[in-house]
């Protein structure tokens, strides 16, 4: 049996761990689990408000727990425990009148735009950004973080 790396997340990975660790902190409303490549996991729970600016990466959230709506670029429907939600990069988008238990798994990856600013030129990935430097940013008790340092190509 190989043992994981240093810098490898035990498996499987667990909601009660990180609703622990999201506990633990001064801003108790995300936390990032796992970085691997493009992609990026972290736990959401927001609380009260969700406060997140659209990210510069496309998402993926899958609801753990709790029910609510999802305003996606205007656009409101219900989701529970169990669904997907996709939102593509830069779109506005929030969970509004959701319940006191409601936590969801993110997902980010790809490139800055997204995947579709990624075009093929000469058989070579092209990713075009969007205003110059893209920033991916999540809000959290009012308070801008990022989530991917960009890089230089």
């Amino acid at each position: 049996m190989n043992a994981a790396k240093p810098d490898e997340p035990r498996h499987p990975l667990r909601v009660q761990d990180a609703l622990a660790r999201i506990g633990a902190q001064h801003n108790p409303r995300f936390i990032e689990v796992l970085r691997h490549g493009s992609l990026q996991l972290e736990l959401y729970a927001p609380h009260g408000a969700d406060l997140q600016q659209p990210h510069s990466r496309d998402e993926l959230y899958v609801v753990v727990s709790g029910s609510g709506q999802f305003d996606n670029a205007g656009v409101v429907s219900a989701f529970g425990p169990g669904d997907a939600l996709f939102v593509p990069a830069f779109q506005p988008h929030r969970f509004v009148a959701f319940t006191e238990d409601f936590v969801v798994w993110v997902m980010f990856y790809g490139p800055q735009g997204g995947e579709a600013a990624v075009h093929r030129v000469g058989g070579e990935a092209a990713v075009h950004r969007v205003g110059g430097e893209a920033a991916d940013l999540m809000v959290g008790g009012g308070a801008a973080r990022p989530h991917i340092q960009e890089s230089t190509p």
